[in-house]
């Protein structure tokens, strides 16, 4: 009897193995399909995309242009487009996607994750799948609306330190005098 024991034992924990890696290998199909249903690779790059534009535009509203020069432009321009391809490589959705699938699977069960497809599947999810490119396109508006206040005291901040760093340059020359 003992001996059964013990050849049951790798048997049983093999058979264990097996049914869970399936049961985790469904549960990731699952959250594929949640994210092919919500569409989630296309709302993250068009919200990357935005994030990348608001990002340029602020970076632009912090320098003064009368007083740029088109040489320090062309630098700036060639700045923007390395932090911008360093970002999109590094957060692109195929970077990304296999750690989010592994997020949703550790989190949620295999009956939830039914649910939430089951409610984006339905009339009122696919309603609020369909709305939520325009959501997000009249939210970034109001990030935009803020981002245009912001930007004159950020520059201001930004012309207050240039000037602090000048005067602390200039102090240690008067006090040798």
């Amino acid at each position: 009897m003992l001996r059964r024991c013990k050849v049951s034992l790798p048997v049983f924990i093999l058979l264990f193995a097996t049914v869970a890696g399936a049961q985790d290998a469904a549960k990731r199909e699952k959250v594929e399909e949640l994210f092919r249903v919500t569409h989630l690779e296309d709302n993250f790059n068009q919200l990357m995309d935005q994030t990348l534009a608001q990002s340029q535009q602020m970076s632009r509203g912090l320098f003064d242009e009368k007083q740029i020069t088109p040489a320090d432009q062309a630098k700036l321009d060639s700045l923007t487009k390395q932090v911008t391809a360093l970002v999109q490589e590094s957060l692109s959705w195929q970077q990304l996607e296999p750690k989010y699938i592994t997020l949703y699977a550790d989190t949620y069960s295999v009956a939830e994750l039914d649910g939430i497809l089951a409610f984006y599947t339905s009339p009122i999810g696919q309603s609020m799948l369909n709305k939520t490119p325009a959501l997000l396109s009249r939210s970034s508006l109001i990030v935009q609306e803020q981002s245009a206040e912001l930007q004159p005291k950020l520059r201001q901040l930004m012309q207050d330190f240039m000037e602090q760093i000048a005067n602390e340059k200039k102090e240690p020359a008067r006090s040798n005098e």
